[in-house]
Order: structure tokens, then C-alpha cells, then sequence
């Protein structure tokens, strides 16, 4: 399968997949990753590298050039220059980039929260060829057998960041069905640094008295829960004053202002619902 690739690789034009004729081929080239290192970006180290160890094979590689794409395309003519590696005398390299150097080459003054970039490895060979993604046969890439190392993927986890949950909320989702999807509630950051107060049930149309309630945020997992709080009193007949709510379960996501609870319980029900909310 090795040496059908190399074939191959030198066979493909740029931006199609077109297998020349047997007169046309010749003995190219392509990384291997032999290891990965890091691609977990880390937005308060922006110092801290992300890297791959990989391994030529094929012709023998003078140098590989990693770049970025603000669009995460494996068009050249996007790609930004991030810095360049000299492949050893046995043919390996440790492609290491920093979050601060993918920011300088897209001209950011930092990663956004959730950021996630493909790194594309542009291959020189001793004989002058240069080889790429770009010019590469979208055959090869998938078969884990070539262990192919032409582009890489580093990602920030999105953090939590308070200041996105603040302002009117839209209801995605609302299985205890005292809102509809598209309708609003209120959202507003705190009491403390961990947590997000909203003011959902019970919906103006089911009840007076609307308390707002608590969530607390664990902002290492971006996961959420709620103490059992008085929330309102809901009418009907007969009216059921002082409801509570807890929430067992449910994330955060800033980097979609999404507020998803799905173990939401009431004192007047058995049963447990979901509220999802997002800031659109």
C-alpha cells in the first residue's frame, strides 16, 4: 500500500485527484506520525507547545513547513506560514508550534475560546518536490496503514467565561412545557464568580411570585447543578405556593451560550425534565 501511495502522490495534480499515465510516475514522499505529543490548546499558557513526532518515507525530506488556515481548509491559498523544520539525518522531526505562533500567523492578538485549527505539514524533498494535502490523492489519507501526518488537528476546550450568560435567553427545549421553543428568559451572571442566576419557571402564564434560580457552575467541567430553592407560586386548582426546583444535572458551553439542564425536578412532580437555553 506504501509504495502504491508514493507512486500516487507524485501522479496527482493540485486540486484534483487525476492519476496520470505509467511514464508520468515517480517516487515521491509523505509524513508519517509516529507520536502525538500535545494538541490540547491552553489559553493561559499561550507559550505551551503543541506538537507531533513524525517520520519521512519515500524520498528522502530536506524540510517540513506547518501552517494554519483561518477557515480550516486544505486549500494552499488560505494557508498561513506558522514556522519550518529540517527533517534529521533519520528522517524524523518534532513539529512543535505554540498557540501564541498559530495566533501571530493569523494576525489574532489571541485564540478565541473553543478554538479548533488544522494544521497542514508541507514536505520538501532533497530533490526539490514539494508535497502536501493540497496535492495529495484524498484516497490515501482515511487507511490507517499509511499513518498519514500531512495535517493535524489542535483544539481549546471551551473555558467558562461568566460574562456570556448575562441578557435574554431563547428556550430550545423545554419538556416541563411552560415555555415554548423561541420564547424568552432572563439570564444574569452571579451571585458569585461559579455561578448563573435565571428566572424561567414558573412561566408568567402558569404563575406568580417568580423567584430566580441559582446554578452553580464547575468551571473545570463546565458542568452544572442546583440546591433545592423556592422558585414561585404555580396557580390552578388547587395553587401550589412556594415551589421548588432542583437541578441535578446539566452543562454550560460559553463558547455556544448554551445552558442545558437536564435534571431539572419540581416539588409538585415526580418526574425530571430538561431546559435548554441558548443566547442566539
Amino acid at each position: 500500500m506504501a509504495v502504491a501511495l508514493l507512486v500516487a502522490l507524485a501522479a496527482c495534480k493540485k486540486d484534483t485527484d487525476l492519476i496520470l499515465s505509467p511514464d508520468q510516475l515517480e517516487v515521491a514522499a509523505y509524513l508519517r506520525l509516529d507520536s502525538t505529543i500535545n494538541t490540547r490548546i491552553d489559553l493561559s499558557q499561550t507559550s505551551k507547545p503543541l506538537s507531533i513526532v513524525v517520520s519521512g518515507y519515500g524520498e528522502a525530506i530536506d524540510k517540513v513547513t506547518v501552517y494554519v488556515s483561518p477557515t480550516n481548509s486544505p486549500n494552499k491559498a488560505t494557508w498561513k506560514r506558522i514556522k519550518e523544520f529540517t527533517m534529521d539525518a533519520n528522517q524524523k522531526a518534532t513539529l512543535s508550534v505554540t498557540p501564541a505562533e498559530i495566533a501571530t500567523a493569523l494576525a489574532l492578538q489571541r485564540l478565541p475560546n473553543g478554538a479548533q485549527y488544522v494544521l497542514y505539514n508541507e514536505l520538501t524533498t532533497k530533490s526539490g518536490k514539494v508535497i502536501s494535502i493540497a496535492n495529495t490523492s484524498s484516497d490515501f489519507e482515511p487507511h490507517p496503514a499509511y499513518r498519514m501526518a500531512l495535517r493535524w488537528t489542535v483544539t481549546a476546550p471551551c473555558q467558562y467565561d461568566q460574562t456570556v450568560f448575562t441578557g435574554d435567553f431563547t428556550v430550545i427545549t423545554d419538556t416541563w412545557q411552560d415555555f415554548n421553543p423561541g420564547e424568552r428568559v432572563s439570564v444574569e451572571p452571579g451571585p458569585g464568580a461559579n455561578q448563573i442566576t435565571i428566572t424561567a419557571y414558573p412561566s408568567p402564564a402558569y404563575g406568580t411570585n417568580r423567584k430566580g434560580y441559582v446554578l452553580d457552575v464547575n468551571a473545570a467541567a463546565n458542568t452544572v447543578t442546583g440546591k433545592t430553592q423556592v422558585i414561585g407560586d404555580y396557580g390552578g386548582a388547587p395553587p401550589s405556593p412556594n415551589t421548588t426546583m432542583t437541578v441535578t444535572a446539566g452543562t454550560v458551553n460559553s463558547c455556544t451560550r448554551t445552558i442545558d439542564l437536564t435534571g431539572v425536578k419540581f416539588s409538585i412532580d415526580a418526574g425530571t425534565y430538561r431546559l435548554t437555553l441558548r443566547k442566539l
